[in-house]
Parts: structure tokens; C-alpha cells; sequence
């Protein structure tokens, strides 16, 4: 056994090396890095923990080497970026006070490789153009599923925000009054509302993934918008979940998307002349609801396995254009051999008118008295919704990457009955 004096002076020699090897906040002053740097450098970041806010405001590369880890816990973002042509890279960001852990604006920025923990809004473009935002991995502290966003876009265009994963937060990726962005490849989870819009026009949605929340994307006040090819999956957090929302949308298209096993695949509220086409709604309690909503293309879409398909109310939704989908509920005729039914799929909004008078009759819903009733009782013909021509066959083939779950379906169909007076009373929940 070694003596005690050297056991010590070996546990010295050895705290000292691994000093050494990990630079601490004493060692380097980052803020002192970027000041001396010139436009078109780059500055490396030894590996360790900085507790301080940084500001870059020229066109510098900033990468991190080893484990690079930026706390701020005051008022102050813990990376500001400002004017034109910053990159930063391989870093870890923690917030813990301010509004935001990242605030960025000016334009032609790149954030790549950052991982983002925040209470509150993780990475903030703000009246920004150009700005790429690429693998940034965005973690919600404990409170921030409350208050804060992942990735926030406020009066911003023209930005690429892609392949990044943002989860336990509120709003995984929120855009507000902003344009011709490119949202894309992206993965969130667990979170109020995976992607939301509010007053936007002109954005491209595409490949990404948004499940387990309260709604996977909820569409508000948007014109001209392309969403395609994204997966809506297991969203039912709550009575009220939907995979889409659409809430007075235009002029849009929705296509080849997987919308499945959500409480409700879609509900189109207030929304017109939009382009719902080639989408999978499988395993939904309910597949698609159509609430005050005309002239909506619904073409090529696949309802399967859903407990109910399709639920209508109020007589403005009567003129929407519903051709070419399959329902594997519907009871098809093909006399001709063209692959096309003979008979309509018909939605008759009875039911929802009765609820809307007297809540109660919620707890009938497809009891075989009110299956009667809808058969003795219908509406006028012109409050009727139908798919004049359905298909008898799928438009979509199978999709290995979804599974469904037929108990969990039934249950938050029974969940969705006792919420339904919420939407026919015109209240929604925003939180």
C-alpha cells in the first residue's frame, strides 16, 4: 500500500491533468473569442462549461470542439446572432431564465448541431430571412410545456428548419405572421401542438413527424399552404386531440399524408376552397369532421379502420366536393367493372343537429335507437354530404410505419363523446 503522502500527491498530479484536458469558464472568455475574431474566421470553442451570453455579429463560424456547454441564468438569451452570415455549430445551449435561449435576426445565418434546453422558447428567429436551422435538438426544462415554444418564428421568411427534434415543450414548432418557409424532415413529440400556425401564407410542410401531443398540427388563419407527406401519429393527449386542425384556412393543399390512430384525424373548421387529397386517415376514432366548412376538395383519400368516419354539422358544410375516396365502411356496388361504386357514401348531419339542441343525446351516439332515428329522420337533401363517386379499392398503399391500436381507438372514442358539446357550443381550447 502506498504511503499517504504519495497517494496524495498521485490524486494531485492526476486532478491537475484532468484540469488540463477540460478547460473551464476560467480558462476561456468565449465572448473575448468573438470579439477579436475578423469576418470570414472561424473560432473554436474548447471543450467545457461557459456560464455567460454571447452575442455574434459578424460573419463568423463558431464551432464547438468536445462538449461545448453555454448556460445562461439570467435575463439575457444565452446565444444572440444578429445581422448577416453567422454559423454555429456543435454546441449545447441551456436556458434557464430568459425568454429565449437562442435569438436570432438579420439573415443567412446557419445553426447546426446545437442542442437547445430551455423552460421557456428554445430557439427564436425574429424578423429574420435565410436562416438555416438543421439538426438542433430542442428540450423542454420543467414549465416549459407551459410557456415556451421549441422552435418560434415570428415575421420571419424565407428560412429552412430542418431535420431537427423538439419535445416536452409547448408548441413544438410555432410560425406567426411569416412566409415562404421550408419546415421539413422534422420530429416532435409530446408536446401541445407539434407544428402551429398562425397567420401565414406561403409555407412548405413536409416529411416531418408530429405525434404523441394534444394536436399534431393546427393550421390557424393560413392561406396558400403546402403540407405533404408528413405523419400525424397517436395524437389523443387529450378529449379534444386531433392529428389536423384546420381553423379558417385557404386556399391549401393537404396531400399524401398519414393521418392515424389520433381521437381525430382531421377537422376542417371555417375553412375553404382547400385541397384535402391522397391522405391515409387509419385508426382514428373519429376519421374527419367537417364543422361550417364549403367548397373543400376532398379527392383520393383512404378512410380505414376508423370507429366512425365521418361527422358533419351545420348546414354550411354542405357544398363540398367529396369524389374518388374509399371508405371501408361504405357498402360499394360495381356493376360496371370501373372500379368505382355505384352507390354513395352519404354523411348526414342529424345527429350533430339533435346534439346541438339538447347535449344530452350525446350518449346515444350509434345506439341502434339513434341508428333508427338517422334512418327515419333524415336532412334535407341539400344538407347532405357525399362522395358521389367512391372508390372500391385503396388509393394508398399499406405504410409499414404505423401500427394500430384498436383498444386505445375505442377508448378515446368514448372520450370524444363526452367533449363533442364543446365544439358544437363554438368553444375551442387553445391551451
Amino acid at each position: 500500500m502506498l504511503p499517504k503522502s504519495r497517494f496524495v500527491c498521485f490524486v494531485l498530479i492526476g486532478f491537475l491533468l484532468g484540469g488540463f484536458s477540460h478547460p473551464t469558464l476560467a480558462n476561456v472568455d468565449i465572448q473575448e473569442l468573438i470579439d477579436h475574431a475578423k469576418a470570414g474566421e472561424t473560432v473554436k470553442i474548447p471543450s467545457g462549461t461557459y456560464r455567460e451570453s454571447i452575442t455574434i455579429d459578424k460573419a463568423i463560424k463558431v464551432i464547438g470542439e468536445g462538449e461545448v456547454r453555454i448556460i445562461s441564468d439570467g435575463e439575457n438569451p444565452a446565444l444572440t446572432i444578429k445581422n448577416r452570415g453567422a454559423s454555429v455549430q456543435d454546441v449545447i445551449v441551456e436556458n434557464t431564465r430568459s425568454e429565449f435561449a437562442v435569438f436570432v435576426t438579420g439573415s443567412n445565418h446557419l445553426l447546426q448541431n446545437i442542442t437547445v434546453k430551455t423552460a421557456k422558447i428554445g430557439v427564436r428567429l425574429n424578423e429574420a430571412s435565410k436562416i438555416v436551422v438543421k439538426e438542433v435538438k430542442v428540450e423542454g426544462l420543467p414549465g416549459a410545456q407551459k410557456v415556451g415554444n421549441g422552435i418560434d418564428l415570428f415575421q420571419a421568411k424565407e428560412n429552412i428548419i430542418e431535420n431537427n427534434t423538439v419535445s416536452g415543450i409547448r408548441d413544438g414548432i410555432y410560425v406567426e405572421s411569416s412566409g415562404a418557409n421550408k419546415i421539413t424532415g422534422n420530429t416532435v413529440s409530446n408536446s401541445r401542438y407539434g407544428l402551429h400556425f398562425m397567420y401565414t401564407q406561403d409555407n412548405i410542410v413536409r416529411g416531418n413527424t408530429f405525434t404523441n401531443s394534444h394536436t399534431g398540427s393546427m393550421i390557424m388563419v393560413s392561406y396558400n399552404e403546402l403540407y405533404e407527406n408528413n405523419y400525424l401519429l397517436e395524437n389523443r393527449k387529450n378529449v379534444n386531440s386531433q392529428g389536423l386542425y384546420l381553423y379558417d384556412v385557404h386556399d391549401s393543399m393537404f396531400r399524401d399524408n398519414h393521418i392515424n390512430d389520433n381521437r381525430i384525424g382531421i377537422m376542417i373548421d371555417n375553412s375553404f376552397t382547400n385541397t384535402i387529397s391522397r391522405n391515409e386517415f387509419k385508426g382514428n376514432a373519429l376519421g374527419i369532421i367537417f364543422k361550417q366548412s364549403t367548397d373543400n376538395n376532398i379527392t383520393k383519400n383512404d378512410f380505414k379502420i376508423n370507429v366512425t368516419t365521418i361527422l358533419t354539422y351545420g348546414d354550411n358544410s354542405k357544398n363540398n366536393n367529396l369524389i374518388n375516396n374509399y371508405w371501408d365502411n361504405q357498402t360499394g356496388v360495381d356493376a360496371n367493372g370501373d372500379h368505382f361504386s355505384d352507390l354513395e357514401v352519404v354523411a348526414d348531419p342529424y345527429f350533430m343537429e339533435i346534439t346541438d339542441k339538447n347535449s344530452a343525446f350525446q350518449l346515444l351516439f350509434q345506439s341502434p335507437g339513434m341508428v333508427l332515428m338517422e334512418k327515419l329522420f333524415k336532412s334535407a337533401e341539400e344538407n347532405l354530404v357525399k362522395d358521389s363517386s367512391p372508390v372500391m379499392v385503396p388509393n394508398i398503399q399499406e405504410d409499414g410505419r404505423t401500427e394500430l391500436n384498436m383498444g386505445i381507438m375505442l377508448i378515446s372514442i368514448l372520450f370524444i363523446l363526452s367533449s363533442l358539446s364543446i365544439y358544437l357550443m363554438g368553444r375551442k381550447k387553445w391551451q
